[in-house]
């Protein structure tokens, strides 16, 4: 299996052109063996909302010292580089990334794996899919906590139990596709535009 890289971050709102991100952790996973955990504050542009402060627990004074994403930005790549992106709604996380690796000149692509998605494959009778109602539900050992390091670990314990579910030999879980473990959308950028999709033939859509 291709080397994992479990991946959460923390905003400061909900537009990647307009909105930093104030938080990160990534968490590299390899045959079984954790490899490392990298996590850090990041200092955005501007002022951390009353809103995010609310939901993280992140406020401006604990920023203030904090690296710019530019310091850590080629960190994030190699820590990245041939690696599967696992995230809860990774298509959030990777438009954010995107969009400040865009600001320093780089293009940042990467394969990608949705929880998000795969949850709603593998448990469909569950009206919540959030990362916090799916924790409780399946009693998962590092508990969610709208912090980066927190919910990386907890994306890392859902991920290998979904897994688990999805190789169950049960009726409901059979036809599951391992494509639909992955993120249709990782590369797709985060600007507003007109974009064209094509099949695997070349065949426009």
């Amino acid at each position: 299996m291709k080397k994992l890289a479990f991946l959460d971050i923390e905003t400061n709102g909900f537009e990647a052109t307009s909105e930093n991100i104030i938080e990160i952790a990534i968490i590299g996973f390899d045959g079984g063996m954790l490899e490392y955990e990298f996590h850090s504050l990041l200092k955005p542009k501007t002022m951390i909302s009353r809103k995010t402060t609310r939901i993280t627990g992140i406020n401006q004074s604990m920023v203030a010292k904090a690296p710019g994403f530019w310091t850590v930005a080629k960190k994030i790549i190699l820590l990245t580089q041939d690696r599967i992106l696992v995230g809860h709604n990774i298509s959030f996380d990777c438009g954010f990334l995107r969009s400040s690796f865009r600001e320093v000149g780089f293009d940042f692509k990467r394969e990608c794996l949705c929880t998000l998605r795969t949850a709603r494959q593998c448990l469909p009778q569950l009206k919540q899919h959030d990362l916090q109602n799916l924790a409780k539900h399946m009693d998962l050992p590092n508990k969610p906590s709208h912090r980066a390091i927190d919910d990386a670990k907890a994306v890392m314990d859902l991920f290998f139990e979904l897994r688990k579910k999805a190789s169950a030999p049960t009726t409901s879980l059979k036809t599951l596709s391992p494509a639909l473990m992955k993120d249709p959308t990782p590369f797709i950028p985060a600007l507003p535009g007109v974009y064209f999709l094509y099949d695997k033939d070349g065949s426009h859509k």
